[in-house]
């Protein structure tokens, strides 16, 4: 007797940007990601929260519609002017299609500005 087993859910694993990371508001930095299970037309959406990912941090969504195999997302980093520069920030990547696709950056990272070149 063979038993075939359940495959095991799709997921998303976030690898950048990583914990304690500088970002520089105005600067690109890149969003990267690695797909699991995930057909190969999957799209994806990064939304940027503060301190968590949970629904009441939402600040927005910095794309909606990036092809889940491209692994990355290279970001002008920015924030509305409702919110401060040099705080936390967390990065989540979800799939548009599999509500059970979803990553999480690997910890908060830090939105800058340390150059003049920063007025909102």
């Amino acid at each position: 007797m063979i038993v075939v087993g359940a495959l095991p859910a799709p997921y998303l694993r976030v690898t950048a940007p990583a914990d304690s990371s500088l970002l520089e508001l105005f600067a690109f930095a890149n969003v990267t990601w690695i797909p699991v299970g995930l057909p190969a037309n999957d799209r994806v959406k990064i939304v940027l929260y503060t301190t968590s990912a949970h629904p009441a941090n939402y600040v927005l969504t910095v794309n909606h519609g990036v092809p889940a195999a491209a692994g990355f997302y290279t970001w002008k980093v920015a924030v509305p002017s409702s919110y401060s520069v040099d705080t936390m920030y967390k990065l989540r990547v979800s799939s548009l299609s599999d509500s059970r696709a979803v990553g999480d950056a690997p910890g908060s990272f830090r939105i800058a500005c340390s150059s003049g070149a920063c007025t909102r």
